[in-house]
């Protein structure tokens, strides 16, 4: 039987501190709010959105200075996130809302959810990026990153990566630099258009990735009681498995857990909607 795409549209809505690119899937059931993996666009998880929307009005938005939607007046942090969730709840005119991360929205979501606790009824959290320690990098590559994302502060070392990422003739060789030492399939890469990424991308992307190699997240209200629902791969190739699992009931008391078996941390090309349905429809079953 062939399952109805959920209805989808897309929006601009201007907030206090940057114009934010959204998409809307579903219509009728409780608001969603799917805070984005880092340097997320739109058209590539628009299928995920859609997903949730067979349950939930589903909102995801690209971050401030990634995509369509406009830089923060300062520099990016993911501090900076919940504030922005906030303010399209007002835009939005929603009150209570159910909160879902993926991979580094792992981490945003916790941010959020430590701003926005009392009007969170739900978590979610899928293949969540959430410790230092449960990166699956070596200590070296950790150390490389962690002063790829330092020396990206200066302008014009910046500027010669994104000559470099933009150039046809070194953007291929870039990927591939890239892949073999993030372990992130070259595909995913591609699909991310790092060949067309703006200053602001990259300035998003260094700060996420310092924030993460240096994060041990504690938080004053936890453990939390709200219902959260956990899904990852045994076979996740960025994230481990088992540390993940044990920071997540060390944060949350009211758990239901799924796991999944497939080879990767998020497929090299992104699932259509229907893929979705055939891969996660038990996740979305186990939600109350």
């Amino acid at each position: 039987m062939t399952i109805p795409i959920p209805t989808t549209s897309y929006h601009f809505i201007e907030l206090e501190n940057t114009t934010l690119h959204c998409v809307k899937c579903g219509e009728g059931g409780p608001p969603l709010i799917m805070v984005p993996a880092m340097v997320s666009k739109i058209e590539q998880w628009t299928p995920f959105a859609q997903y949730m929307g067979q349950r939930f009005t589903t909102y995801f938005f690209e971050l401030p200075g990634h995509g369509e939607s406009t830089p923060y007046p300062e520099a990016f942090s993911t501090y900076l996130v919940p504030r922005t969730v906030e303010h399209l709840l007002e835009y939005l005119e929603i009150d209570r809302f159910t909160l879902m991360g993926f991979s580094f929205g792992g981490l945003l979501g916790l941010r959020t959810l430590d701003y926005l606790l009392p009007r969170i009824d739900r978590m979610i959290l899928v293949s969540p990026a959430l410790d230092k320690d449960a990166l699956l990098f070596s200590p070296f590559k950790q150390a490389a990153f962690k002063a790829a994302s330092s020396v990206l502060k200066y302008e014009l070392i910046k500027k010669s990566v994104i000559g470099v990422m933009h150039a046809d003739r070194t953007n291929n060789a870039f990927a591939e630099f890239i892949s073999k030492v993030t372990n992130i399939d070259k595909q995913i890469l591609v699909e991310k258009e790092i060949k067309h990424f703006p200053e602001s991308t990259l300035e998003v992307m260094a700060a996420s990735m310092n924030e993460l190699l240096n994060l041990n997240y504690h938080s004053k209200h936890s453990p939390f009681t709200l219902p959260t629902y956990f899904g990852m791969s045994l076979y996740d190739d960025l994230i481990d498995y088992d540390k993940t699992l044990e920071i997540v009931e060390g944060l949350f008391t009211n758990l239901k857990t799924e796991q999944f078996s497939l080879p990767y941390h998020q497929p090299p090309v992104p699932y259509t909607f229907e893929e979705m349905v055939e891969n996660f429809g038990q996740f979305l079953e186990m939600i109350d």
